[in-house]
C-alpha cells in the first residue's frame, strides 16, 4: 500500500491539479490525504472520480483554514471505515487479509492553543486504540533543533510536541528524499525550511510494516512537499539513503553497549533527541565497526570459495 500525504494549499487550483495528475500518474497511490484543501470537497469531487478516486472521508474547510481529505482509490483491495473525526484529524480503520491497523491524517493548527487541543484529542484516542496506529501529515511542528533552517527553535513548543508522542507510544519514521518539507520564500530566495511534515507510528504498526518508510518527493504549487509513505513489499523502491534499520546482531557486539549507553548521556533531556543521537551513532558504529567485521567476513568466504593458491 501507498499513501500520499500533502499539504495542498488550494484543492481548486489549476497548477495544484495538474501536479496531483502527475503524483498519481507515476506514484500510483492507493490512498490520498489532502489538507488545506480551502474549499468544498463537492467542487471538485469529478475531477477525483476522472482520475479514480472516490471521497472517502471529509473535515471541511472554515473558509480559507483547515480542510482535509482522504481519498481512496475506487477499485482498492482493502476494506475501511471511520474511527473518528476531528477539526484537525480524520482517523479510519484499513483492513485486508488479517491485519487491519488505523491511519490518522493530520493538519495541526498552526495556533498553538488549538494545536494543544488536537494534542489532547490524540492522547485520549490512544486508550481505545487496540490495532497498530499510524499518524501522517502536517504536524505545523518541529522536534529537534536540526528540523529548523533559517529561523528560531522554540524549545518549549518542541518538548510539549515530544510530550504527546511519548504519551501516545509513537515514534518517528524518519525520512528518505530530503531532510525539510516547508520552505518560506522571499525575493525568489529560501529564507526558512522546516520539517513540518511527518509520519509517526506506535510500535504495534512499526512490527506490521518493517520495511516501511516515508519519502519526501519535489515539491510544486506548495510550499509544502508531499510526502509518499510506502508500506513495503517488493514493489518499494525509494531514491536517496534507506532509512535506519536497527540489526540485531549488533547487540552481541561487546563495543555497542557503551555505544548506546554514550549516546543516551549526551545531549538534551529529550527523549526523541536521545533517541536520534542513538541512531546517529549507531550508524556510524555499523560503518565503521561493525560494517568492517562483514566485510572481512565476506573476503574470508571468498577466499574459501576460491581455494588456495597453487605454487608454480
Amino acid at each position: 500500500m501507498k499513501i500520499i500525504s500533502w499539504s495542498i494549499r488550494g484543492a481548486l487550483h489549476e497548477n495544484g491539479k495538474l501536479f496531483v495528475k502527475e503524483l498519481v500518474r507515476t506514484k500510483n497511490p492507493d490512498i490520498i490525504l489532502l489538507y488545506e484543501t480551502r474549499c468544498q470537497s463537492a467542487r471538485v469531487s469529478r475531477f477525483w472520480n476522472s482520475l479514480g478516486f472516490t471521497l472517502g472521508f471529509v473535515s471541511e474547510a472554515f473558509g480559507y483554514r483547515g480542510g482535509i481529505w482522504v481519498l481512496i482509490r475506487s477499485n482498492a483491495t482493502f476494506s475501511y471505515c471511520l474511527v473518528h473525526s476531528h477539526g484537525q484529524a480524520i482517523s479510519f480503520e484499513l483492513w485486508r487479509d488479517n491485519l487491519s491497523w488505523v491511519c490518522t491524517a493530520v493538519y495541526e493548527s498552526p495556533t498553538p492553543v488549538l494545536r494543544e487541543e488536537l494534542w489532547e484529542h490524540l492522547s485520549l484516542m490512544r486508550n481505545t486504540i487496540l490495532s497498530p496506529w499510524l499518524l501522517i501529515g502536517d504536524m505545523n511542528e518541529v522536534l529537534l533543533p536540526s528540523e529548523v533552517r533559517g529561523g528560531d527553535f522554540f524549545p518549549n513548543r518542541a518538548d510539549k510536541f515530544a510530550e504527546v508522542l511519548t504519551a501516545c507510544n509513537l515514534v518517528d519514521l524518519g525520512l528518505v528524499g530530503g531532510k525539510f518539507t516547508w520552505f518560506r520564500h522571499r525575493n525568489q530566495r529560501i529564507m526558512l525550511s522546516k520539517r513540518l511534515d511527518r509520519g509517526l507510528g506506535d510500535v504495534d504498526w512499526r512490527l506490521a510494516f518493517p520495511d516501511a518508510s516515508v519519502e519526501v518527493l519535489h515539491r510544486a504549487h506548495s510550499d509544502h512537499c508531499p510526502l509518499l509513505l510506502h508500506c513495503g513489499g517488493q514493489n518499494h523502491r525509494t531514491n536517496g539513503p534507506k532509512p535506519f534499520r536497527f540489526i540485531a546482531a549488533w547487540a552481541d557486539h561487546p563495543m555497542y553497549q557503551s555505544i548506546v549507553q554514550g549516546a543516551w548521556q549526551r545531549g538534551t533531556n529529550d527523549i526523541q533527541a536521545k533517541l536520534d543521537q542513538i541512531r546517529k551513532d549507531s550508524e556510524v558504529f555499523n560503518k565503521e565497526t561493525f560494517g568492517d567485521i562483514l566485510r572481512r567476513k565476506r573476503w574470508v568466504e571468498g577466499r574459501l570459495k576460491r581455494g588456495p593458491k597453487r605454487s608454480r
